[in-house]
């Protein structure tokens, strides 16, 4: 097994080394600079190096014909893909230059390049290869496309991989932006797109993918969970919604305000602004004699910090606090409305609606307890 992964590492290597050359050979596709393509001849250089490190290392363990058999294999592989990948440069040049830098033939072209580099773990150049494929799909197809969902998917996946996660958030944006223009509020794609678009943005949260700060992170729930309001408020609208599309984005919702509500519980006093003026002014009187002798009484007005200051900081910690745990309770409440009201669900349906009502009020019993002990922090 050992051995059968070192070959596979000195295969891995070796290609992708060869695809970089590749790529400085054939790169019209992504439009390489000076700089980047000195950047991929030393990436090159390091893959090649890595490669001898590695077959010296393995030298060892194989005899002299199987060493021959594996750079036989090797090479033929390295050609099998180097040629697969020229045609598909090739194939990109002629149609570009036959119909133009725009012609939606080439949305599939970069699209097939794209996947080229997936199957083969060079995520960063299928980045590039769907990126272009996007914006020719753009100019195309039009702003608001089905064509563009595979696409932008892609650019997703890819860029996980490369924990690109601003790019990801961009890409996710983008594609419910498309989703939630090309169906009803009342269509499961506009409910399934709502759902992905909200699971991204509580990783979001919950990770701190894009590493904002206490605010900014308060800030990306509060919307988040003023999102999933509007959307429900959107389906109820409609007129007989179906009861699984509710049931899903009230899971989201109150998973939101769970965190919220977290966040907030675990904020110190001093993030809230209170409703009492922070400092007061207060006079000061002392007796003292005047330069001929007589006591009289001297005062003075000096700013000192509010007592009261805290107690409306506390007191707006609390109101906030309130509103997302009562936002929790209403969730809950509802959930169970929809279930005992709705006897189409399965019963997974029902069974998996109850195990998150359950998780609910336990945590809505945690917050109401770490409220109580963490009033004056």
């Amino acid at each position: 097994m050992k051995v059968n992964a070192r070959i596979h590492n000195i295969r891995g290597s070796s290609l992708i080394a060869g695809w970089f050359v590749l790529l400085l050979n054939f790169g019209f596709g992504v439009g390489l600079t000076a700089q980047e393509k000195s950047v991929v001849a030393e990436e090159a250089a390091s893959l090649d190096a890595t490669s001898l490190v590695l077959e010296a290392e393995l030298a060892a363990e194989l005899n002299p014909q199987q060493t021959a058999e594996l750079r036989m294999q090797q090479q033929a592989e390295a050609l099998r893909l180097s040629q697969e990948l020229q045609q598909r440069l090739d194939n990109v040049e002629r149609l570009r230059s036959d119909l133009g830098v725009y012609d939606d033939s080439l949305i599939e072209a970069y699209a097939g390049l794209g996947s080229f580099f997936v199957e083969n773990q060079d995520y960063a150049a299928a980045v590039k290869y769907y990126t272009d494929a996007l914006q020719i799909a753009r100019i195309s197809t039009g702003l608001v496309s089905d064509e563009q969902l595979p696409i932008i998917d892609n650019l997703i996946a890819n860029n996980s991989q490369l924990q690109q996660w601003q790019e990801v958030d961009d890409s996710q944006h983008l594609a419910y932006y498309i989703r939630s223009r090309l169906h009803d509020f009342n269509e499961r794609e506009y409910i399934m797109a709502v759902n992905d678009y909200g699971r991204w943005k509580l990783r979001v949260i919950r990770e701190n993918l894009l590493a904002q700060n206490g605010r900014g992170l308060s800030n990306t729930a509060a919307d988040l969970s003023d999102f999933y309001t509007r959307n429900i408020e959107l389906v109820e609208l409609q007129g007989n919604p179906n009861a699984d599309d509710l049931l899903q984005l009230f899971y989201g919702k109150s998973l939101t305000d769970v965190e919220m509500a977290r966040s907030i519980a675990r904020t110190p006093l001093s993030y809230f602004q209170g409703t009492e003026s922070e400092y007061i002014t207060q006079t000061r009187c002392q007796n003292v004699r005047n330069s001929q002798g007589v006591i009289v009484r001297q005062c003075v007005n000096v700013t000192v910090n509010n007592p009261r200051y805290r107690q409306s900081q506390n007191a707006a910690k609390q109101m906030e606090l309130r509103r997302y745990t009562r936002s929790i309770s209403d969730s809950a409440e509802r959930i169970q409305a929809l279930v005992d009201n709705n006897p189409e669900l399965s019963m997974q349906q029902k069974e998996t609606a109850q195990i998150h009502i359950r998780e609910l009020e336990t945590e809505y019993g945690q917050l109401q307890r770490s409220t109580m002990r963490r009033v004056f922090l």
